[in-house]
């Protein structure tokens, strides 16, 4: 058993390679044609958000046109992810996809800075964290460590995380594997918030989320998905496993799962100290986020044009070498052992606990 909070880089080796996209059929490939020249076209146009980002966010100054980062967003992939959700639609995806672009520019998800989503996640109440065997990283949430009073940056925080669990997605793998554990007592979040958050992955994130497992599951939140689950699209609804076995090795490798879900990884109680090392040091989960999107853009400017503009690149092939992808020492902690920076936090995990008895026993 290992105590780590150091997020692992890669897929645990004893999961299978990654497959090249599938084949895609005569209509796929037709509705993919269009969507891209729809969005390729200097015609299209986006409204521009009337209000700027909270405090603390970054200003992005938009025109009417699509920014670099939101052809970037507009991979082969993703939209061949909007043509799934709709059944093929492809009049339906194209306004799915411009309601989801239309939607990032005023939600802000691109201005958000790792400063601002700070304090909500001082308690550690949701945490990117490891792949699963299908290679899909892993989401946690801990609803009980709820941290702040209801806001709009509640629910920014947990699509900020999503967007750390995005950056970690392994070339050839499109989905995430979802965490809840409702194990401590404590203030979860309320069932308003609970709602937006999952309409919105429901709404601009089709086709993202493999599985979810919700272990520990209190009666009055069995209730909340009981009521909302005839408002759930169907194919959504059949990935909630409510309630999940607590034991969830068969899905994922030991190696890179809490303890628990029965795993060998042992979360530190995420104190100010911890926070520090897994949210702000050189090798945290924001760190290695931005180091893996920075790669990929870079790959990503490289390729040629698809139907003349740059909407529309494969993720398969501007992710080519993303196993490499990381930043500074290996973040795996093998043989039980703790690299010498997470040592260092433990002991000052010791002495905060020490010092502040009744904060360490809650």
């Amino acid at each position: 058993m290992s105590s780590s909070i150091l997020p692992p880089q890669h897929p645990d080796p004893s999961c299978p390679p990654p497959s090249p996209p599938a084949p895609l059929s005569e209509a796929q490939r037709t509705s993919l044609s269009n969507l891209i020249g729809h969005f390729s076209s200097p015609t299209f146009k986006l409204p521009i958000p009337a209000t700027p980002p909270p405090e603390g966010c970054k200003t992005i100054v938009y025109t009417e046109a699509l920014m670099e980062f939101e052809e970037h967003w507009l991979s082969e992939e993703q939209i061949l992810r909007f043509l799934r959700a709709t059944k093929g639609d492809e009049q339906a995806a194209k306004k799915r996809l411009e309601d989801t672009l239309a939607w990032r520019r005023t939600f802000g998800i691109d201005a958000f800075t790792a400063e601002y989503i700070s304090p909500e996640n001082e308690t550690g109440k949701q945490l990117a964290f490891g792949f699963d065997k299908e290679r899909r990283p892993t989401w946690y949430m801990r609803p009980a460590l709820q941290n702040t009073e209801q806001s709009p940056r509640q629910i920014h925080h947990a699509f900020y995380i999503m967007r750390l669990v995005e950056a970690c997605i392994p070339r050839g793998v499109e989905k995430l594997a979802l965490l809840i554990n409702f194990a401590e007592r404590g203030r979860s979040p309320s069932l308003n918030t609970s709602k937006q958050v999952l309409f919105i992955l429901q709404d601009h994130y089709p086709e993202r989320l493999g599985t979810a497992f919700v272990v520990n599951l209190p009666f009055l939140v069995r209730g909340f998905f009981s009521l909302i689950s005839p408002f759930l699209d169907p194919v959504t609804r059949t990935k909630l496993n409510l309630p999940s076995s607590t034991n969830l090795t068969t899905y994922v490798p030991p190696s890179q799962l809490d303890t628990s879900f029965q795993g060998d990884v042992a979360f530190p109680k995420y104190t100010p100290e911890v926070h520090e090392l897994y949210w702000k040091s050189e090798r945290g989960i924001v760190k290695l986020a931005e180091e893996r999107e920075r790669r990929g853009l870079e790959n990503w400017r490289k390729l040629p044009l698809v139907n003349g503009g740059r909407v529309g690149r494969r993720e398969w092939d501007y992710k080519q070498g993303e196993e490499t992808w990381g930043v500074g020492l290996e973040q795996e902690v093998k043989g039980g052992g703790e690299t010498e920076e997470e040592e260092e936090v433990d002991a000052s995990r010791e002495e905060f606990e020490h010092q502040t008895p009744v904060a360490a026993s809650a």
